[in-house]
């Protein structure tokens, strides 16, 4: 009895770790990708694109806010279309960090639940929650959302992967563009 729990319990967390580590398998493909991913905030549905180029992570909003945004290691660069400003500041996290799988790795998982075709991770990241929702037969992340303290902070779906775009490379920055340092 004892060496078939045992081996029940060795199968399930070896079973754990293949599967987490087809999850960060996944995100470690999404680098040089534009990923163009619909976010859920206040009732409201937006679409957004994330570029990555480790360790740089792209996200533009400029449909919502005129607004692309450049994170990368503990800086932020925002380029704000509407008003021709660069605002650079520092941020030791920054909640879409799991993007890189780099970052990723530094996550731990809490448990696996399996609904029908879909494996829901929960992490710890950054003391938050993150679930990620992967559809097993397209071998694919779906859904993702970011809890702090209960409340979700992010939560968003992956709408389709495509070939790197450097959203920055076609903004026509020029004198006109005023540069704000609030590091």
């Amino acid at each position: 009895m004892k060496i078939s729990l045992i081996f029940f319990l060795l199968t399930t967390s070896l079973f754990s770790q293949s599967q987490d580590n087809q999850i960060k398998d996944y995100f470690n493909s999404l680098n040089n990708k534009t990923i163009l991913i619909e976010i859920f905030e206040n009732q409201t549905v937006f679409n957004a694109n994330i570029s990555l180029n480790d360790p740089k992570i792209y996200f533009e909003t400029i449909e919502v806010d005129s607004t692309v945004s450049l994170f990368e290691n503990n800086v932020i660069t925002s380029y704000d279309l509407s008003k021709k400003n660069i605002i650079i500041e520092n941020s030791e996290k920054n909640i879409l960090d799991f993007f890189s799988y780099k970052n990723l790795e530094n996550a731990s998982l809490i448990k696996i639940e399996i609904e029908n075709e879909n494996s829901i991770y929960y992490y710890n990241f950054y003391n938050n929650i993150l679930l990620i929702s992967f559809n097993n037969s397209q071998r694919m992340v779906k859904e993702i959302s970011l809890f702090q303290s209960e409340n979700s902070i992010f939560e968003c779906k992956i709408v389709d992967i495509n070939k790197y775009q450097n959203p920055i490379k076609f903004l026509n920055i020029d004198d006109s563009w005023k540069t704000i340092d609030w590091r």
